[in-house]
Order: structure tokens, then sequence, then C-alpha cells
């Protein structure tokens, strides 16, 4: 609900900015594993890819997907993931290439073969 207000009334980047800002604060507050704290996450994650913001989804994905591995959580874990790769997948040539190495190697922490061998061959096959 107020992420729908931020973005009626301040466009889709303040209701990032907010996120972003809000999870710093939870994270301060309650802990980065918290279930508000990555609420939110996942909230500035999906706004982080509505505004184009790709670089900053794919890592939030990632971080996500590590907590939810580490609460032993498989389900969550995968979609944050996915989510991850699909991200890193939208970024511009240049930021891919540059994210691609550290995306891939939170994939193997995470023993998400098929993400890892995804990264791995697209970077193989552009260079």
């Amino acid at each position: 609900m107020v992420t729908r207000q931020l973005i009626t009334n301040g466009g889709p980047t303040a209701a990032a900015d907010h996120a972003q800002s809000l999870v710093i604060d939870l994270t301060m507050q309650y802990g980065a594993e918290h279930p508000v704290t990555l609420h939110a996450a996942e909230d500035w994650a999906h706004l982080a890819w509505l505004t184009g913001n790709f670089e900053a989804a794919a890592e939030t994905w990632l971080w996500l997907a590590e907590t939810r591995n580490e609460q032993n959580n498989p389900c969550l874990t995968l979609l944050c993931a996915d989510n991850a790769v699909a991200s890193w997948r939208r970024q511009r040539p240049e930021s891919a290439a540059q994210s691609r190495h550290a995306l891939a190697e939170g994939m193997a922490r995470l023993g998400l073969l098929r993400h890892h061998a995804a990264l791995t061959a697209i970077s193989e096959s552009t260079g």
C-alpha cells in the first residue's frame, strides 16, 4: 500500500529511493534477516527493476537468495536466484560483464548449478 502511494505521488524512482532507505533503516533496527527487512528488500528489488536499475535489482535479489538459502527456504531461494539472473540479463552489456563474475560466484555458493551454468555459458558466448 505504501509502495502504491509512493508510485502515485512521487513516481517509481522516488518509491525505489524510499524503499532503499527503508531497507537500510530496518536492517539497522531489526537486522538483515528479519522478515520485515526481507519483505522491504523484495519491494526494493521490484522497484529497482521497474525503474530500470537492473544492477541494483540483481545485487538485491542475489543477497535475498543467499539469505533465504541460509534460512533453509529452497522455494524462495530459487525464486530470488531466478530474479537475480533475470535482472542481470536486462543490464547493459558493459554492466553485465562487470557483475557476471560476482553473480556466478553467488550462484555457485548457493549450489544453483543451473543458474551458474547459464551465467558462464552466456559470458563465454559473448566474449
